[in-house]
């Protein structure tokens, strides 16, 4: 079965109102977690553990240093990682925070693999 990453960039908000939008695009509660690496970022998995979205800051305090420095205009970025799912899913979840976050969010990169 295949494997979707995908990866987005989020603009014009801070890392905890966006926490709170993205329920509402993924139907999931988004969970606060520290990091001696990533700092504060959230986090959800599904209950089958087949979807996880992390959603962090690009620059990480503790590195000093950018998480994607090749996405700096983008202050949080948003992991999906999809196992054992279909394109069509990976582009559903899309259309969903596309709706709920108009144009804070934004498709940086996509990339299929074999799981």
């Amino acid at each position: 079965m295949a494997g979707i990453y995908d990866l987005y960039g989020i603009t014009d908000t801070d890392i905890d109102t966006a926490a709170r939008l993205l329920p509402d695009a993924l139907g999931l509660p988004f969970e606060p977690h520290e990091s001696s690496f990533w700092g504060d970022y959230y986090s959800v998995r599904t209950e089958n553990y087949d979807e996880h979205f992390s959603l962090k800051e690009n620059y990480n305090v503790m590195e000093e240093d950018w998480n994607w420095s090749q996405f700096k205009h983008y202050p949080l970025m948003l992991e999906v990682s999809i196992d054992g799912k279909t394109m069509k899913r990976a582009r559903e979840l899309e259309a969903r925070l596309l709706q709920t976050m108009g144009k804070k969010i934004i498709l940086l990169k996509r990339v299929e693999f074999a799981s």
